[in-house]
């Protein structure tokens, strides 16, 4: 299924509604300017790199989890009695009707990479149809980390990176359910699935369950093939083992939103 850009409008959490239609725009006006702080943490990442197990600008050693803080009635948009039914759903089972009750129907959720800087831009993700948790929270900094092997369908070898922070995978060899089934044993707060297909920058798929008893509780959420491509090039390129991202992003809050998308991107 084909999910549409969305034009903004209030919904939980960085959610948005609508029917607007993709058109080209130009990539170099598309730059984000990103904050001092999302500036500073991607130069004390370059210089020293410090491994998610440790608080950064601490000498603890307990595991960092990411910085988040409880979500305000404004960020939900229409109060909290729909997030109490949505979580009230999920916890009886019906993850389906959750999904509805929270986000409607082809809704998209939004994160903005504050680090490698030239990432800098708002990227967009569906959510899975009928598995998987919902976001509760807003993580203004946390990792997102590349699986190893890329696809997850076998062991983690990375798995110690990932306690506490979001994964990149990529689609294919393996159930979508299988791939965050792992990420969640391996302590993964979510999961961010990305096409296969590189040159994928406009069709969003529905990532459904794969009739196993078992299902994932944590949000697991589809990407496009070009997006992931052009976050693995830049973590390559400044030899980083993760990225740092806020998640979700409230995008009817950006007036700018539009110039932060990524160039790529037909909108």
């Amino acid at each position: 299924m084909k999910r549409k850009s969305l034009i903004p409008e209030l919904l939980p959490c960085g959610f948005t509604a609508g029917t607007g239609k993709r058109t080209k725009t130009d990539g170099p006006a598309r730059q984000s300017r990103l904050s001092n702080r999302a500036a500073a943490s991607q130069s004390e990442q370059l210089a020293n790199p410090a491994p998610p197990s440790a608080e950064r600008g601490s000498g603890s050693a307990e595991r960092r989890q990411g910085s988040s803080r409880e979500p305000l009635e404004e960020d939900w948009g229409f109060g909290q009695d729909a997030v109490t039914e949505a979580l009230a759903l999920l916890s009886r089972g019906d993850r389906a009707a959750a999904g509805d009750a929270w986000l409607g129907v082809n809704e998209l959720l939004y994160f903005r990479v504050l680090s490698p800087q030239d990432i800098g831009y708002i990227f967009s993700a569906a959510p899975a149809r009928d598995f998987g948790g919902v976001f509760t929270s807003r993580y203004e900094e946390i990792f997102l980390v590349p699986a190893d092997p890329a696809d997850g369908c076998s062991e983690l070898r990375n798995a110690d990176l990932m306690e506490g922070q979001v994964t990149l995978l990529e689609r294919g060899g393996c159930s979508f359910v299988s791939k965050a089934r792992r990420v969640e044993t391996a302590g993964g707060r979510a999961v961010l699935i990305a096409d296969s297909a590189l040159d994928n920058d406009s069709l969003y798929l529905d990532m459904i369950t794969d009739g196993t008893a078992e299902l994932p509780s944590i949000p697991a959420l589809f990407i496009l093939g070009r997006d992931g491509l052009m976050i693995r090039r830049a973590l390559q390129r400044h030899s980083l083992p993760w990225a740092v991202i806020s998640i979700p992003v409230n995008v009817s809050s950006l007036a700018s939103f539009p110039l932060q998308q990524p160039p790529w991107t037909l909108w």
